[in-house]
């Protein structure tokens, strides 16, 4: 399949990397969505929108990981805000040398002198479930990487006003666990090897233009929880996983073969499809493919419990939402 790409041309641009948007979704009703330039836009925009009661109860969860790397001792910010009083800061996408479509898979690649490194997001089918994936694709030294968790507990349609609830996050075992407040579903971050520290400091005023352009209030804040940090050698990739589940990306097998189930979910809808074509099949341009991939986000399967309900259960009813970000079936 032909991959959608952008280069610098557009990436470069603030107004562009600020308004092209990306999504994936998990087939339950979660998504994860975001702008290319990293910058938060929408109250929708986050990495971890679970569907609690799949396919609705839509609760951000992780709004982002706020990115920064050090390469040859020098520290490069590589994500991007935009804050009220106009001010846009930092500028991480000036650094950003793609962004691409590896079938429904969103790949970032940041350059920095000789160094590249490329970032991946995907969701687990069926499961409120979020990886991100950093990978140290080309240079020659070793680079450190820090993630800080920016999280939130409220519904898809809301904004957060910052001291609303004060999370108890804790230390567990290659990670953290968030809890918004008392009763709340638990955020769970894990990420291997990497060296975890706990935060709880409110980062305020975020501005958000495309509600602002809807007559909303266009103000958000999110919850520093912590920050990951790992050191990266070239050609080695690392994983964060965010999860509803306390048993997300547990061992190193489920973990590595993640992307590769995403990729089959994917390579199964398009054998379909070809199947359903038949001999037409060599004849379809590849618009239609990435459509295919595109129509299976809008499927959902339902659930009158949690996602668990849904586990094990062959021929769980289906439905199909009207529509990203706002609309349910």
């Amino acid at each position: 399949m032909t991959h959608i790409r952008l280069g610098r041309e557009h990436l470069a641009r603030l107004d562009t990397a600020s308004q092209l948007e990306w999504l994936v979704t998990n087939g339950i009703g979660g998504y994860a969505a975001g702008t290319v330039g990293g910058a938060l836009t929408r109250r929708y925009h986050g990495l971890l929108i679970a569907a609690l009661q799949p396919p609705v109860k839509r609760t951000l969860m992780l709004a982002k990981l706020a990115e920064r790397a050090c390469v040859l001792g020098e520290w490069v910010d590589l994500d991007l805000n935009h804050w009220s009083g106009g001010v846009s800061s930092p500028l991480g996408h000036l650094h950003l040398e793609s962004f691409q479509l590896e079938g429904g898979v969103p790949v970032w690649t940041w350059a920095i002198g000789s160094t590249r490194l490329e970032k991946r997001v995907w969701m687990e089918q069926g499961q409120n479930t979020t990886y991100v994936q950093y990978r140290h694709a080309a240079g020659p030294e070793p680079v450190t990487l820090s993630l800080r968790a920016l999280v939130d507990y409220r519904d898809h349609h809301q904004v957060t006003s910052g001291g609303q609830w004060m999370a108890t996050i804790e230390p567990v075992t290659d990670g953290l666990c968030v809890r918004a407040y008392e009763g709340a579903a638990p955020l769970w971050l894990f990420a291997d090897g990497a060296e975890a520290r706990p935060a709880c400091i409110w980062y305020r005023n975020f501005s958000l233009a495309l509600e602002a352009e809807r007559g909303l209030p266009d103000r958000d804040d999110h919850l520093l929880a912590g920050e990951f940090t790992r050191v990266l050698a070239p050609g080695e990739a690392f994983t964060l996983v965010a999860s509803a589940r306390h048993d997300a990306g547990r061992g190193v097998l489920a973990l590595a073969g993640a992307l590769h189930r995403r990729r089959a979910h994917e390579h199964a809808l398009l054998e379909a499809h070809e199947r359903a074509l038949g001999r037409r099949a060599k004849e379809c341009p590849d618009w239609i493919r990435r459509l295919v991939l595109a129509a299976d986000q809008f499927v959902v399967e339902r659930a009158s419990g949690g996602e668990d309900s849904l586990r094990g259960t062959p021929g769980a009813p289906r439905g199909i939402l009207a529509g990203y970000p706002w609309f349910s079936e």
